[in-house]
C-alpha cells in the first residue's frame, strides 16, 4: 500500500514512519526545507497553504501533523486552525478526488475536555481549549467522508517514550533525576493510562492495514496513579521520589478502551515499567 504521512518530522510521526515503512511505501509531506531523521520519499507542502499539484497518487493517508502552537491562545489560534483543521479539509477533498481508500486522523484525548464525564467515544463533546476544539473540528470534518472511504479517528492519551521532550513524562523524569519534588493533586495525583510511543505506531499501522472506521480511544494497557508512576521512575533512576501535595484529588483521566480492544491485541502493548525503562535508556525510533 502507498501511504501519505503528514507530521513525519514530528516526534510521533517519526515513529509512525519507521513502523509504516516496514510493510508499505510511505511518502512524507514535509514543510519546505524540513528534513526527516530517516530516509523516505518526500513531497514539500506547507500545510497552511493549498495542496501543491505535485502530490503522488496514494492508497491511504495518515494525517498526524499538528500545529506547533496548539497551547498558545490566542496568538496561536490561526496556526492551529490552519494546520489542525484547514489542512484536514484539503486532504479529505483531495482524497475523494484521487480515490484514497483509507484515511487515519491522529486526534487527541483533549477532545474530552474538561474531563467531567465518562471518556468513551459516544460521549457528547464540548472542549474549550485551542487544541481540543481544533482537534474536534477536524474529527467532525472527517465524519462527512465516512461513506467515501474507511476513516478512523484515533484519540491519543498521554503518549510518552524515548526522545520525547517538553511533555509531562520527560518533565517528571527530569525532576526526579535532579532530586526535585513531583507535584500531586491530592495524595496520589491523577490516575491515567500512559501510552508508549511504539504502541501508537503499531496501532496506526493496524488501523490503516485493516481499514478501521470510526473513533477510537488509544490509551495504554495499565491505569496508574501519578505517584506510583513517579515511584517507578525513581526506582529506575536510583533516586528517592519526593512529592509535594497540592489541592484536592485529581479526576481520573482513564479512557474507555473497549472499542480498541475489539480491534487490537492490547495484551501485546508495552507495560508501564518496560516503557519507562526503554524511555530512560534513551532508545529512539531511528
Amino acid at each position: 500500500m502507498r501511504i501519505l504521512l503528514t507530521g513525519a518530522t514530528g516526534y510521533l510521526g517519526g515513529w509512525m514512519l519507521r513502523e509504516l515503512s516496514r510493510s508499505h511505501d510511505v511518502v512524507c509531506a514535509v514543510r519546505p526545507g524540513s528534513r526527516l531523521q530517516q530516509p523516505a520519499q518526500t513531497v514539500e507542502w506547507d500545510l497552511a497553504t493549498d495542496l501543491p499539484g505535485t502530490f503522488p497518487k496514494v492508497d491511504a493517508i495518515v494525517h498526524a501533523a499538528q500545529s506547533r502552537h496548539y497551547t498558545a491562545f490566542p496568538e496561536g489560534a490561526a496556526d492551529a486552525f490552519a494546520i489542525n483543521c484547514a489542512s484536514t479539509a484539503r486532504l479529505l477533498d483531495w482524497s475523494v478526488q484521487i480515490g484514497v481508500e483509507r484515511f487515519c486522523l491522529i486526534s487527541s484525548g483533549s477532545v474530552y475536555e474538561p474531563y467531567d464525564g465518562v471518556l468513551e467515544e459516544a460521549a457528547a463533546l464540548a472542549p474549550t481549549s485551542l487544541n481540543g476544539t481544533t482537534k474536534l473540528a477536524a474529527e467532525i470534518l472527517t465524519r462527512a467522508y465516512d461513506s467515501e472511504m474507511a476513516v478512523s479517528r484515533l484519540r491519543l492519551f498521554f503518549p510518552y517514550g524515548p526522545g520525547q521532550t517538553q511533555r509531562m513524562v520527560p518533565n517528571i523524569i527530569d525532576r526526579i533525576r535532579k532530586g526535585d519534588s513531583v507535584t500531586l493533586a491530592g495524595q496520589n495525583g491523577l490516575v491515567f493510562s500512559p501510552l508508549f510511543v511504539e504502541d501508537i505506531a503499531r496501532i496506526v499501522n493496524a488501523a490503516v492495514n485493516d481499514g478501521w472506521q470510526g473513533s477510537y480511544n488509544i490509551a495504554g494497557p495499565e491505569s496508574i496513579t501519578l505517584r506510583a508512576f513517579s515511584e517507578i521512575i525513581a526506582e529506575i533512576a536510583g533516586q528517592p521520589a519526593k512529592f509535594e501535595l497540592k489541592g484536592a484529588d485529581s479526576p481520573d483521566l482513564v479512557a474507555s478502551v473497549e472499542r480498541l480492544k475489539s480491534r487490537y491485541p492490547m495484551h501485546s502493548m508495552v507495560p508501564v515499567r518496560t516503557g519507562l525503562e526503554r524511555t530512560m535508556t534513551g532508545e529512539r525510533a531511528i
